[in-house]
């Protein structure tokens, strides 16, 4: 059981700390995109427990200082919230009012980074989770509700260091930093060699039927994730037999998305030299395949584009014509400020702007991750996704 103190000696805040930089750092949420509403309000309130709980580590700062007023004749413990940061702006108690709200994110089927599984095993046995009002609410023995809050933030630091929580937290993001080193690098390399490239952003389920992870068994999911693998495969083998649509395609980006809601799908970043395109027209959607002649009249085939014909030929070629694609920059409420199209190589903000959206696919896992898939190598392991977990990393690949 936790023993809660009155704090009415809290210190006041230190205005000159040499950490600003690195609490302002930690802010940084990383937004994960999903196709539905209840996903996205999901994934960001695991973002602001993320912040919540890294701003707790790394600092030893109450979330409240506690004071005694006397102002209207009777002595009154109350409480006002601590800043992190020189500016005011930044507080753990902007945070607890919320904390309920987080407690209640904990999923069945997925595992947690340590962080966040730390929150969940603390909250659920401290006095925190049965407390409710304003921070200047008693709750008797002379405590308020801000006492609680200071108790529950000293007790996530304590247990964090007993446990060496930086090195559980560490080794949890491991993967997923080397993967993002990776993809600066990657994406480098293939504007050195060019003057532009042209991005298309895409994605692909090999159905057209929703699955929703919530309702579904595992063995479910892994064959859901088998058959996207499949269609992934077929696509990578065969692409190289429609030179008109893939002449100039000089990488391309691919990892697996995840909506609880909507089971999984496969996003596509496929990357063409710009020249290239302009020679065969592809830019304008005028490209003379039988894919494209398949729009019957020709006023429709001029409106046909590129990206279009590209997820029409992946649907029909990969998935046998039963599976869906949706172009990403169409839909900028699922993919805002995602670079589509030409981007010049001496254009810095614009490939800062393609790395930043890229790198949400390779940090995205840093919050929770699926505990469907096996350890270890699977029965078929020539997809990629189905090694070792693969599926939780976007793979980078130069076009053959």
């Amino acid at each position: 059981m936790n023993t809660i103190k009155p704090s009415g000696d809290s210190p006041p805040l230190d205005p000159s700390r040499t950490t600003l930089a690195r609490h302002i750092g930690l802010m940084v949420t990383r937004i994960v995109r999903y196709r539905s509403v209840p996903d996205q309000k999901y994934w960001r309130h695991l973002a602001r427990l993320d912040q919540f709980m890294r701003l707790v580590l790394a600092s030893h700062i109450p979330p409240y200082q506690t004071f005694f007023d006397g102002g209207s004749g009777l002595t009154t413990r109350r409480a006002r919230p601590t800043f992190i940061d020189e500016q005011r702006t930044i507080s753990l108690a902007d945070h607890f009012p919320e904390l309920h709200d987080y407690s209640y994110l904990e999923n069945p089927h997925l595992t947690y980074a340590p962080h966040f599984e730390l929150f969940f095993e603390l909250f659920r046995g401290h006095r925190m989770a049965f407390c409710r009002g304003t921070p200047d609410s008693r709750i008797g023995g002379g405590l308020i509700v801000a006492d609680v809050c200071n108790d529950f933030a000293d007790l996530l630091r304590k247990v964090a260091v007993d446990r060496g929580l930086s090195r559980a937290m560490h080794n949890w993001e491991m993967n997923s930093e080397s993967n993002l080193i990776r993809l600066r690098g990657y994406l480098d390399g293939l504007f050195a060699r060019a003057v532009s490239l042209t991005t298309v952003h895409l994605n692909v389920v090999h159905t057209t039927a929703y699955f929703n992870l919530e309702y579904s068994t595992w063995a479910e999911q892994e064959k859901f994730l088998r058959d996207l693998g499949a269609a992934r495969q077929i696509f990578m083998n065969r692409r190289s037999n429609h030179p008109a649509l893939f002449e100039h395609m000089k990488g391309f980006v691919w990892s697996i998305e995840t909506s609880l809601m909507e089971g999984f799908s496969l996003h596509l970043t496929l990357i063409f030299d710009t020249a290239g395109l302009m020679h065969t027209g592809n830019l304008n959607g005028g490209l003379d395949t039988p894919l494209a002649l398949s729009h019957n009249h020709a006023d429709q085939r001029r409106n046909v584009t590129f990206p279009q014909l590209l997820g029409e030929y992946i649907v029909r070629v990969a998935t046998k014509g039963n599976g869906r694609y949706l172009v990403c920059h169409q839909s900028p409420s699922l993919y805002p400020d995602w670079p589509y199209g030409v981007i010049e190589a001496s254009d810095s903000a614009r490939r800062w702007q393609l790395e930043e959206a890229l790198g949400n696919l390779a940090m995205k896992q840093d919050l929770a991750r699926l505990k469907n898939l096996q350890k270890g190598g699977g029965p078929a392991p020539k997809p990629p996704i189905l090694r070792n977990g693969a599926s939780r990393r976007p793979a980078f690949q130069q076009a053959s």
